[in-house]
C-alpha cells in the first residue's frame, strides 16, 4: 500500500521536499557499497535518466520546479549519500545558465575537488 500511495502523493503536490521521499535507485545501490553512474545521449535532467537520482512529480521540472527543487538542483544536492560517481550526458545550459543565477557546474566542481567536468572531447 505504501509503495502505491507515494506516487499519488507526489502527483498531488510538488512540496514533497517537506516529506521524506523514498530512496532513489542510486541511493539504494550506495547502501550496498556500490558505485553509481548515469550515461545518456540526451540531457542529464530528462525524466528517464533522472529517475536514477531525483524525485519530481512533473517531468517538466528538469530546469525549474514550482517548489524550487528542480531535477538539476537535485543532482547537485543529492538527498542520500554523495551522489553518482560518473555522469555522461548533455544539459550544460540547464546547469550553467539557470533562472536563479546559480551556476551548478561551478558549485559541483567546488564540492567535488577530485572530480572532473568535461565539456568536449578534447
Amino acid at each position: 500500500m505504501y509503495k502505491l500511495a507515494w506516487p499519488l502523493l507526489l502527483f498531488a503536490s510538488c512540496c514533497w521536499a517537506e516529506l521524506e521521499p523514498p530512496l532513489d535507485n542510486a541511493s539504494r545501490l550506495k547502501q550496498h557499497g556500490l558505485k553509481t553512474g548515469v550515461v545518456s545521449t540526451t540531457e542529464l535532467t530528462r525524466a528517464t535518466l533522472a529517475a536514477a537520482y531525483a524525485h519530481a512529480s512533473d517531468r517538466g521540472w528538469d530546469v525549474e520546479a514550482e517548489c524550487g527543487y528542480d531535477i538539476a538542483r537535485q543532482f547537485l544536492d543529492f538527498a542520500h549519500g554523495d551522489g553518482v560517481e560518473v555522469a555522461l550526458a548533455g544539459a550544460r545550459e540547464v546547469f550553467a545558465n539557470r533562472f536563479d543565477g546559480r551556476n551548478l557546474i561551478e558549485e559541483w566542481s567546488a564540492k567535488h575537488s577530485r572530480g572532473s567536468y568535461v565539456s568536449n572531447m578534447e
